[in-house]
């Protein structure tokens, strides 16, 4: 028998040797295969990692500032990632660059750009560089093929260079004493308005009139010049500006030679307007002078009757609308009469007076028109205002968000998005920010940006408030599974702690929201929590109350825990400490629901419609009656769940399956606080 082994061993050995090693082959492709797949069922598919050089980039006119990103993904390694990339200029929204590539582990898709200033003044432009992958389904790559996406917003933040702003202070001061030039024109205008209105009383005065007319269209012609310089200086469009204020300081320097005309026209006219009134006055007495001692002479008695006739006449003409001259001419021929009269009474002083009748001598109420030699200027109503900073978004600029009223506006409070509990302890934290992608992307076309993602190691740097200056409020994923470890001032070690209690998420919360406040700039911020990042939130809330949170918004949160089967398989695959307290009955459930109510309003989206334990409804996860919160605004979503893996309580987070869901969302957000 041995000797019928042994020759079948010699005649078969080579052939069965071969057969073992394809077994152990195949033995050991089916082992990895299953253990690829055990890894793919537990969430393990797909992990892309984008960074960038730098976040934020200070730059003056003229200046460009190049930053650089590199995309990396892991996955099991027999996978591949198909993935697309885009650079947004999102103020512009345009695309500045767009393509695919396909990556593996270990390989790595860098990119550059040089980014400048293309707008003037100073304000805020944003750039968003992102990726969108997913592998690809092979034997060996199990994976559902969905698509995981990371993105970094960049923000440009401008100045005006040392040149501009020289050329500013330049131009502000040109058009201030220009600004000032006019207002005393126009204040010498209104003062030669009123001697002319007095004058047009008793004056014809058509050539002054004229002049002053044509005053007030050179006046207002340099107004509507200077008030379009103020609309240009207020575009920082100093370069225009400095090129055109000569011709307009030269008609300015017309138009007051012309009101120095006008003026020496006007006073010239009073003078002899007032003589005008002295010499009437003067006649009128002396008419009344010669009455009271008139001489018994039938001639002298005549010319003084003849005289007097006039002089009534002239008053008339006197109190009539024509020209200066006129009235001159008028009181000129009594004047010389008089003066014959004079002469005749020297020669007849000898003789008896007269007791003939005279006609009597019309009073003449005529005043002199007094007017003070000062006037003042007069405000032209133009104020140059200065540029604000312009923060555009999506072809739309505004100032940018930098006043009180509009950092304080809750329209503009950034809105966080909360992962909830990892199926598996063993797998990566970065799947966690997965699951609010579509959310996150749908809140964009309805008013948000899109700022990616934040954790802790976020760095704070020098980045305080830029988020927040556009005035739209950003949305982000955050997530507490990360923490940082500091070895030296400037160097941090991220940390992966998937295995803390809630308690401890609750003080890292507290950590993002700070970040989140600081990068905004921001009193307060919004919460979308899911699953267990809604029990975080609500012990955020019971550890530090609700100053810096606007509103909360928890879908699918065990609020009362978990049980049954789900309970049961948690703690053998998630991490410990999270499953003890998720569970129903923990010392952490009973310290947070007996605990003080919130005094904010809380949001709940609770899913229903899949049998569970002890034939309750559900979302496949956490029952109906375990989410619902009794003293909260609870909104419940009827659905399906579509096996063990597909639960409803997932498909909450998508849009294009439960739209209603998210419309709680974004009704919840933009409605006004009581």
């Amino acid at each position: 028998m041995k000797k019928h082994v042994k020759t079948l061993w010699a005649k078969y050995k080579t052939l069965t040797i071969i057969g073992i090693i394809i077994l152990i082959a195949i033995s050991t492709f089916l082992l990895v295969k299953t253990f690829l797949y055990v890894k793919f069922l537990l969430g393990n598919d797909i992990i892309l990692k984008v960074e960038a050089d730098k976040e934020d980039l200070f730059l003056v006119r003229g200046e460009e500032g190049l930053v650089k990103f590199k995309a990396s993904v892991t996955t099991n390694p027999f996978c591949s990632a198909k993935c697309d990339y885009s650079f947004r200029d999102i103020s512009r929204d345009i695309h500045i660059d767009k393509d695919s590539s396909t990556l593996r582990p270990g390989k790595s898709l860098e990119r550059s750009y040089d980014l400048k200033v293309l707008r003037l003044g100073s304000g805020q432009d944003l750039y968003r560089f992102e990726m969108q992958c997913q592998s690809v389904n092979t034997w060996l790559c199990h994976t559902e093929e969905d698509v995981t996406t990371r993105s970094i917003l960049i923000s440009v933040n401008y100045d005006l260079s040392g040149t501009e702003k020289k050329q500013k202070e330049e131009v502000k001061s040109e058009m201030e004493d220009i600004k000032s030039r006019l207002e005393m024109v126009m204040g010498e205008k209104v003062w030669l308005d009123k001697a002319l209105v007095s004058l047009n009383k008793n004056l014809n005065l058509e050539t002054l009139e004229q002049e002053s007319d044509n005053l007030d269209l050179k006046y207002s012609k340099s107004k509507e010049n200077l008030l379009a310089f103020k609309d240009l200086f207020k575009q920082d469009k100093y370069g225009v500006i400095h090129g055109s204020l000569n011709r307009l300081s030269e008609d300015l320097d017309i138009m007051e030679q012309d009101a120095e005309n006008f003026r020496t026209e006007i006073d010239a006219t009073l003078v002899s307007y007032n003589g005008l009134i002295d010499d009437i006055d003067y006649v009128r007495k002396s008419l009344e002078g010669l009455k009271s001692v008139m001489p018994d002479d039938e001639e002298f008695v005549t010319s003084l009757n003849r005289a007097v006739t006039e002089f009534n006449e002239a008053v008339v003409i006197l109190n009539e609308k024509n020209s200066l001259e006129v009235k001159k001419e008028a009181l000129l021929r009594i004047s010389e009469t008089l003066d014959n009269l004079s002469v005749s009474l020297q020669n007849l002083t000898s003789l008896p007076l007269s007791n003939a009748t005279i006609e009597t001598v019309s009073e003449a109420y005529f005043s002199k028109i007094e007017l003070d030699e000062t006037y003042s200027p007069v405000s032209s109503g133009i104020v140059l205002e200065e540029s604000s900073p312009q923060c555009c978004v999506f072809r739309e600029c505004e100032p940018c968000c930098v006043e009180k009223e509009c950092n304080n506006n809750p329209n503009t409070y950034p809105v966080m998005l909360l992962h909830g509990h990892a199926v598996s302890e063993g797998i990566s934290a970065d799947y966690s920010l997965e699951g609010f992608t579509k959310i996150q992307k749908k809140l964009e076309e309805d008013g948000y940006l899109n700022a990616g993602t934040i954790t802790l190691y976020t760095q704070q740097a020098a980045s305080q408030g830029l988020w927040g200056l556009s005035g739209k409020p950003v949305v982000v994923r955050s997530s507490y599974y990360f923490d940082v470890f500091q070895e030296a001032p400037e160097n941090y070690v991220v940390v992966q702690t998937k295995s803390e209690s809630i308690d401890t998420y609750a003080l890292r919360l507290k950590e993002l929201i700070d970040i989140v406040k600081y990068r905004t700039g921001k009193p307060k911020v919004n919460i979308v929590a899911f699953s267990m990042g809604g029990l975080v939130t609500r012990k955020y809330l019971q550890i530090f109350g609700s100053e810096d949170v606007s509103k909360i918004i928890l879908i699918g949160a065990p609020n009362y825990g978990v049980v049954g089967e789900v309970a049961n398989v948690c703690p053998l695959l998630g991490a410990k400490l999270e499953c003890r307290d998720l569970t129903e009955g923990s010392l952490f459930l009973n310290k947070l629901n007996r605990g003080t109510k919130p005094d904010i309003a809380i949001h709940t989206i609770v899913g229903t419609g899949c049998e569970m334990d002890n034939g309750k409804l559900g979302d496949g996860v956490v029952l109906e009656d375990h989410s619902i919160i009794p003293w909260a605004d609870n909104h419940v979503i009827n659905g399906i769940c579509t096996g063990k893996l597909k639960p409803l309580h997932l498909d909450l987070l998508k849009p294009e399956l439960y739209p209603e869901a998210y419309a709680t969302i974004v009704r919840v957000l933009k409605e006004e606080k009581a």
